[in-house]
């Protein structure tokens, strides 16, 4: 797997490689590409994941607050996001379930699956550690 890092500053690289490199085996084998992104703006999240595994590529968004977090935090955080990589198959199967109910039934079904997928991609993060608080 190839890793980029476009746009990261360097205290935010120093900070985030050590734990790719960590918690890196965590992808799937479809991921070819790790884009690795900054994004100061985000305020609503530290750090976010994005699959695109037609294209065997991925791309990890960290945070303008992921310096603000402590080492344990950001540990999670990398766990965390990593762990999203697993299920980008059952999201893409999930988008063309979406397609088949109504504009009223998306809302709540899409809800109940993005928190079902959270706990899941929790609990396999915590794992990954055997952290079992």
């Amino acid at each position: 797997m190839r890793t980029t890092w476009t746009g990261v500053p360097k205290e935010v690289r120093d900070a985030g490689a050590p734990l790719l490199a960590k918690y890196g085996h965590v992808l799937p084998g479809w991921v070819r590409l790790l884009e690795v992104t900054f994004d100061d703006a985000m305020t609503e999240s530290f750090a976010e994941f994005e699959s695109e595994p037609n294209y065997h590529r991925a791309k990890l968004i960290l945070g303008g607050g992921w310096l603000n977090c402590d080492q344990e935090k950001r540990d999670w955080l990398m766990r965390h996001e990593l762990s999203h990589a697993q299920f980008a198959p059952i999201d893409a199967a999930f988008e063309y379930v979406l397609l088949a109910l109504s504009k009223r039934m998306r809302v709540v079904v899409e809800k109940m699956y993005n928190d079902a997928v959270e706990e899941a991609v929790s609990g396999l993060a915590y794992a990954l550690v055997k952290d079992t608080e």
